[in-house]
C-alpha cells in the first residue's frame, strides 16, 4: 500500500483498494483491482471519520433528535487532548473528519479540533442547527470545511444560515431534511424555496434523511417508507425529466437519497433496480 498527499489531494494505490481524494472540492474515487470494481470496504481504514464530540445541551431542541440532545441535559464534551489522542490512532488511509457537535460554539475546542485536522490533512465537515451561525463563524468554517450542513430546524435561522455561509465562499452547503409521513408534504415546498433562493447562489443539495426511531420521541414519527411504492421504468423517465427541466429553469438542484435503494420519485419511492439507481444519483 502506498500513499501520496500533497495539498490538495490524496491518493492510496494497493493491489485491491485505491482511491483519489481531492482536498478542494471533495471529489472522491475509489476502484479495486481493476477500474470497474467497487470495493465494499476499505482494508486500511476509514474513508471518513464520524466523530461525536458533544452530546447533551443543544438549543436545536429537535423532536427527531436520534441522539436525544436538548434542553436541561447533562453536557459532555470531548477536550482538545482527547481529540488529538484519536486523532493519531486512525490510519492514514483517511480522508475527512465529520463533527459531531450541538450547538456550534458547545464544544470550546471545536474550531480548534477543526484547525488541527486541517493542518494535518484531514479536511473536517460538520452539521449543525444553524441558529448560531455568524459571518465570522461562517468565514471560519469556509476556511477550514470541505462541506457544511445545515438541519431545518428554524425556517428563517436555517436558510440564513445556509445564506451565510455561501457569503463566505463555501462551495458544498447542504441542507438536511428529516423525512417523515409528518413532515412528507412539506418536504416539496422546501424543494421549491430551495430552488428559488439558495440554488441560484451555489447551494448544492438537500439530503433526505429517514427517521430514525430512537433518542428523543422515538415514538412520534412514523416512517414514510413504511409502505413503498415500486418505482417504473416510466416513473423513473418522469423524474429524469422533471430534474433536467428544474436545472434550466430554476438552477441545478440536488437531490440526494439516504439508504441503499431509496430514491427520490417525483422526489419519493422506492427502487430495486441497480441500474436505475445508480442513473439516479449520478443526477
Amino acid at each position: 500500500m502506498k500513499i501520496v498527499e500533497k495539498y490538495n489531494g490524496k491518493a492510496l494505490y494497493s493491489d485491491k483498494y485505491n482511491y483519489i481524494f481531492r482536498k478542494t472540492d471533495g471529489f472522491f474515487m475509489r476502484w479495486g483491482e481493476t477500474e470497474h470494481d467497487d470495493p465494499q470496504y476499505s482494508p486500511y481504514g476509514p474513508e471518513i471519520l464520524d466523530l461525536e464530540i458533544s452530546s447533551g445541551k443543544c438549543n436545536g431542541r429537535c423532536k427527531f433528535c436520534y441522539k436525544d440532545n436538548g434542553e436541561d441535559i447533562d453536557t459532555h464534551h470531548m477536550t482538545f487532548e482527547e481529540f488529538k489522542t484519536i486523532f493519531h490512532k486512525i490510519p492514514k488511509a483517511l480522508t475527512q473528519i465529520a463533527f459531531g457537535i450541538c450547538d456550534i460554539d458547545s464544544n470550546p475546542d471545536f474550531f480548534k479540533m477543526m484547525k488541527y485536522a486541517y493542518q494535518n490533512g484531514i479536511i473536517p465537515n460538520y452539521t449543525c442547527n444553524g441558529l448560531d451561525v455568524t459571518p465570522a463563524i461562517a468565514r471560519e468554517t469556509a476556511r477550514l470545511c470541505g462541506a457544511v450542513a445545515v438541519s431545518l430546524v428554524n425556517n428563517k435561522k436555517s436558510y440564513e444560515a445556509i445564506s451565510k455561509f455561501l457569503e463566505a465562499g463555501m462551495k458544498q452547503v447542504n441542507m438536511h431534511y428529516m423525512l417523515s409521513e409528518e413532515t412528507y408534504d412539506r418536504a416539496f415546498e422546501v424543494v421549491d424555496e430551495i430552488a428559488e433562493d439558495l440554488s441560484p447562489k451555489g447551494f448544492n443539495a438537500i439530503v433526505f434523511l429517514q427517521y430514525k426511531p430512537k433518542g428523543k420521541n422515538a415514538d412520534a414519527f412514523d416512517n414514510v417508507f413504511k409502505k413503498p411504492k415500486k418505482a417504473t421504468k416510466k416513473d423513473i423517465e418522469m423524474l429524469g425529466d422533471w430534474r433536467i427541466e428544474e436545472s434550466r429553469v430554476k438552477g441545478k438542484t440536488l437531490i440526494y437519497s439516504n439508504g441503499d435503494n431509496a430514491i427520490p420519485w417525483m422526489l419519493f419511492g422506492l427502487i430495486e433496480d441497480k441500474f436505475n439507481a445508480e442513473r439516479i444519483h449520478m443526477g
